[in-house]
């Protein structure tokens, strides 16, 4: 497979698990934005609550959980939006660093075949913004252009101006007050701090000259234009540029002259020495979300062969930059021989020993386009083999994160669901609750019996009645009158479509009881004899009752795994009845279609080509007895009530009101279950009885917290 393809595999492949990941940091950023409304709310509630120890003590163990999970948020919102860039991009990226004047630039030049009018290099530091290099076949060669991306006002105030305000306190409320920002006494600072004046008053006094480019949309410009867009300087290195002030990135499209490269990208970023305020923050965050792949350019010392202490603090900031990875997962190291001269046996081992990469250290003339070339080529083969490597090393980390979030916020949910139940001291609203909880069993009760004592479903039983006693018969007239060969396809068919039409009658009728049971279970938990539920179908996405009644449950009770189960079982497509119609159809119709795909157990059904006529028939006659025997099996499995499902459907409603009643029951026994569904009760008391209860003075307090815990706990539930 050539490296072209080899890259869009690993491209195409991140973009299958794009929709996941994006799904993931929505639920992450809606999380980062309640836990802190969640955190406020449970201070005030503190302070209205001073006088309730219990209560003071609940809400600090809210507190710590609120915290535990604020800290997963946060880093997995990091680990997700690395992977949210890494799946959504369609290249493969590569970020060149290191110290100024090392040979980035001539690196990229060389690679690239690019003038010095689109990569520029110099004696002194050229370059202002980040250029990203990406190769296009579709450009022609010598028609390069360039995507240029402004900074918004927003991101310039930000990203740019406010790392400098910082280093000497100053404050700027927006970008269009910078020209009039008084700036301190050059005099009373200190060498380093002068620099970073310097460059501050150059934002400044240009400010007029780059200040229209910042908030416009993305443009072309093309290949003669790009310079000043990325470079401090003009070619004859004494005109200034200021429109790269304004830019966040040059993506310059250009054929690389290499053969099967693939869909690469390289960025050129400013040397390390060349940093302004931030920017070491801003070009870490640049490697962890932008490149999958860093080189770091060093050039050979001709004098000696020690390893500058620059070169090592790289180490640590490419470590900062991608925590979960060793350096040397993922970064190359490109030594510039000036000249060609090669890098002794002694610095080679100092370069490994104290800037360890993933490959040893890559001797090169950095203007040679043979060396170039093939140290390109040599690293490019261990790159694609390497990224799926470090793809899944982050997907795993993705996993174990959501987890252990997940288990958090199931802990806080739990401490929630426990502050203000310990706390609630009113008996009328007790009394109240046990004696809803005892009409809800009784209308359930009364429910089952009379689905026990009465017949539901008349039509199954004259529809099943009437497959056994109208069993589809052959004519002699009919076999006479064809060969075999097309006797036997055409019976067949006719004889399929008898079942189909069967047991789409059937499956008509048992939807149309299981939907009525749906229905009369909605009205008894939602009436006033029964469980006065019904608020929860204001809170039902698209008006779906159970499926909020569902995750209302999950909240309260505290019993996921089990609750889930009893639920599914009520509203999925088991107590649907499709288990008990689906398969008969099909073992039918697989039956009678023959041949040797239908399998061993159904070669009676199959009419072959010379069976004598009496055979044929006997066979088809048999298909109804021996598939009904077949299907008993189904639900051999199961236990209690779901079992009658196999011999007389009309049971399967009594048993999704046994399931019902064992889910308010749960698994602890039926005190337990009252328990929970009292708390529950008084929980929302000012939903079920709102005018039961006098509003507290913290009574707007505790609903914006509850309303809080159910976003946090919808969010929760989408976890996986």
């Amino acid at each position: 497979m050539s490296r072209t393809s080899t890259i869009d595999n690993i491209i195409n492949s991140r973009r299958t698990k794009a929709a996941d990941i994006n799904a993931r940091f929505d639920i992450i950023n809606k999380l980062h934005y309640y836990l802190p409304q969640l955190s406020e709310t449970t201070r005030e509630l503190q302070a209205k609550n001073q006088d309730k120890p219990n209560v003071i003590k609940s809400l600090e163990r809210v507190h710590r959980s609120i915290d535990k999970s604020a800290g997963i948020v946060k880093q997995l919102l990091r680990k997700l939006t690395i992977l949210k860039n890494r799946t959504g991009r369609d290249t493969i990226n590569i970020g060149m660093v290191g110290l100024a004047k090392q040979g980035k630039s001539t690196f990229l030049k060389t690679l690239t075949g690019l003038e010095e009018a689109i990569i520029p290099t110099g004696e002194a530091y050229v370059t202002g913004a980040c250029s990203y290099l990406c190769h296009d076949e579709a450009v022609p060669a010598g028609e390069e252009y360039a995507m240029i991306t402004p900074f918004s006002h927003e991101e310039f105030l930000n990203e740019v101006l406010k790392p400098f305000c910082d280093a000497f306190n100053l404050h700027l409320n927006s970008v269009d007050e910078l020209p009039y920002l008084t700036l301190p006494e050059e005099s009373e600072l200190l060498q380093t701090q002068k620099v970073i004046l310097e460059r501050l008053k150059g934002l400044k006094e240009h400010y007029n000259s780059y200040k229209s480019l910042l908030g416009t949309p993305p443009c072309r410009k093309p290949k003669h234009e790009i310079r000043r867009y990325v470079a401090k300087h003009a070619e004859d290195g004494v005109t200034e540029y200021f429109d790269w002030y304004a830019v966040k990135k040059a993506e310059i499209h250009c054929r690389f002259p290499q053969n099967d490269i693939g869909r690469i990208m390289i960025c050129d970023t400013p040397g390390q020495k060349d940093f302004t305020p931030g920017a070491e923050d801003a070009l870490m965050k640049k490697l962890s979300e932008d490149m999958d792949i860093v080189f770091f350019m060093i050039k050979r010392d001709p004098v000696s062969a020690e390893v500058q202490e620059e070169h090592t603090q790289f180490h640590d900031m490419v470590k900062k930059a991608a925590p979960l990875f060793e350096v040397n997962d993922w970064t190359y190291m490109l030594l510039n021989c000036i000249g060609g001269s090669a890098p002794s046996k002694i610095l080679l081992d100092n370069l490994q020993s104290k800037v360890p990469t993933r490959m040893a250290p890559q001797p090169l003339d950095a203007s040679k386009e043979d060396d170039v070339k093939t140290t390109f080529e040599t690293i490019l083969k261990d790159i694609v083999g390497q990224i799926p490597i470090l793809d899944a090393k982050l997907l795993d980390d993705l996993k174990e994160q959501t987890l252990a979030l997940k288990q958090a916020l199931n802990e806080l949910c739990s401490a929630t669901n426990k502050t203000f139940k310990a706390a609630s001291d009113n008996r009328r609203l007790d009394d109240k609750a046990a004696k809803l909880i005892e009409q809800l069993y009784s209308e359930l009760d009364k429910y089952k019996e009379k689905i026990t004592t009465q017949s539901l479903a008349p039509a199954i039983a004259d529809i099943i009645q009437g497959m056994d006693d109208n069993k589809p018969e052959l004519t002699y007239n009919a076999i006479d009158a064809k060969n075999v060969g097309m006797w036997s396809g055409d019976m067949k068919n006719k004889l399929r479509a008898e079942f189909v039409k069967r047991f789409s009658q059937l499956d008509i009728v048992m939807n149309d009881m299981v939907e009525k049971a749906l229905s009369d279970l909605e009205n008894i938990l939602t009436s006033d004899e029964g469980g006065r539920l019904g608020f929860i179908r204001e809170q039902a996405p698209n008006g779906n009752f159970w499926e909020a009644l569902k995750a209302t449950i999950e909240e309260t009770l505290d019993e996921y795994e089990y609750l889930n189960m009893a639920i599914d079982n009520i509203c999925t497509t088991k107590l649907h009845f499709r288990a008990f119609i689906l398969p008969r159809l099909t073992e039918i119709t697989t039956g009678l279609s023959g041949g040797p795909e239908a399998g061993a157990d159904y070669a009676r059904f199959a009419v072959q080509h010379g069976e004598d006529i009496e055979t044929c028939r006997n066979s088809l006659l048999s298909a109804w007895e021996y598939i009904t025997g077949r299907c008993e099996e189904l639900f051999d499995d199961c236990d209690g009530e779901l079992k009658d499902i196999n011999y007389t459907p009309a049971k399967a409603i009594k048993a999704m009101v046994e399931e019902f009643i064992l889910l308010w029951y749960s698994h602890n026994g039926r005190t337990r279950a009252e328990k929970n569904l009292c708390d529950f009760y008084i929980q929302h008391a000012d939903e079920i009885w709102p005018a039961s209860k006098a509003p507290s003075s913290d009574q707007h307090l505790k609903q914006r917290w509850n309303a809080i815990l159910r976003d946090i706990k919808e969010q929760t539930t989408q976890l996986n």
